[in-house]
């Protein structure tokens, strides 16, 4: 497409999901815009040409404007049950979980959303439909009360938007301020891509539970994460 008269550049560069190195230019009219200064949608200069490098841990930075607007939390609903049900059933899921069948399953969820009695499970929401559930398996114990085991489940159709690490972002900030919580924990089966997640986040590996699975003859260990708050 061509752009007559006066033009402002800028570039993006960035990494996907996969590491994956992207760059991008874009290319719009300058007269279309109030100043030079708001040619590039990041407020990073005063009217050159703008280039802007963004590591992995940035999430999609093309949509992030979209993403705040669409993804909002919510402490869970008795209702949202149903949805982490569901979740749960969604193919390849229950790979990284310890549940077999529709009644674990629904056992599982109603244990988990028993926490939102005390506000320590977070549903979010896409532009106002549940997408993504979280919670803290609360202790009941004074001398364990300072640390926390968490889980958390996002629907298939959000995953790659944002969702996870908005919800554990709240999550982790309700468990410090609210719970109290030092020392949040988790458990996650090798191989699992939310790990990469957990990562970014700084949760860091302190230990493996081989074997820990045994499904169809196959065994599966479990890593365990943890991270100071």
């Amino acid at each position: 497409m061509a752009v007559e008269g006066p033009v402002s550049y800028w570039s993006i560069s960035s990494h996907d999901f996969n590491g994956h190195f992207h760059n991008f230019h874009f290319v719009r009219p300058a007269a279309a815009l109030p100043n030079e200064a708001s040619s590039s949608p990041f407020p990073i200069g005063n009217g050159a040409p703008h280039s802007a490098s963004f590591g992995f841990a940035s999430l999609a930075l093309t949509n992030v404007a979209i993403m705040k607007k669409a993804i909002s939390i919510r402490f869970a609903e008795e209702a949202d049950q149903k949805y982490l049900v569901e979740w749960l059933l969604q193919p390849g899921v229950l790979e990284w979980f310890p549940l077999a069948d529709i009644r674990e399953i629904e056992d599982a969820a109603r244990i988990w959303l028993a926490y939102a009695k005390q506000d320590a499970v977070l549903t979010a929401l896409w532009d106002g439909v549940p997408c993504g559930i979280a919670n803290l398996y609360l202790q009941p114990y004074k001398k364990l009360a300072h640390q926390c085991l968490f889980a958390i489940v996002v629907d298939e159709k959000y995953r790659g938007k944002g969702v996870g690490t908005k919800l554990m972002g709240e999550l982790m900030a309700l468990a410090k301020d609210t719970f109290k919580i030092e020392l949040l924990h988790l458990e996650v089966y090798e191989g699992n891509p939310a790990k990469n997640l957990y990562d970014r986040l700084g949760f860091e590996q302190y230990g493996i539970h081989r074997r820990f699975i045994k499904s169809d003859g196959k065994y599966q260990s479990k890593v365990l994460m943890q991270k100071k708050l």
